[in-house]
């Protein structure tokens, strides 16, 4: 005779679940976000200071700056003179990415 059982969850498992992730997914953003301010050049430090995690929904968080030159530094510009970039945000992504799914994953446990 084959054998089961029977799960039943319920809706405070779900929402632990739930805070569970989000929580998760902000220590993942922690990671990166001291990763950028690691490797981002500095000039005044305005860029560093400005390096932030921004939540945009349950399942979605920002990470970066809202300095209007922040894309200069990061891809290069040709306003005022060519200026070559000096990527952070990219490289930090690359660099973190492994200890970020191992925060994200360990974070419930």
């Amino acid at each position: 005779m084959p054998s089961s059982v029977k799960i039943k969850v319920n809706n405070n498992f779900i929402k632990e679940v739930i805070r569970s992730a989000e929580k998760g997914l902000y220590a993942a953003g922690k990671v990166l976000e001291a990763k950028m301010k690691q490797i981002v050049p500095v000039k005044t430090g305005a860029l560093k200071k400005s390096i932030e995690i921004t939540k945009e929904s349950r399942n979605k968080i920002r990470v970066g700056s809202d300095l209007d030159y922040s894309m200069a530094v990061e891809f290069g510009s040709v306003k005022n003179g060519v200026k070559r970039p000096q990527p952070y945000a990219r490289p930090a992504l690359k660099e973190s990415k492994s200890k970020m799914k191992q925060v994200f994953i360990n974070y419930g446990n």
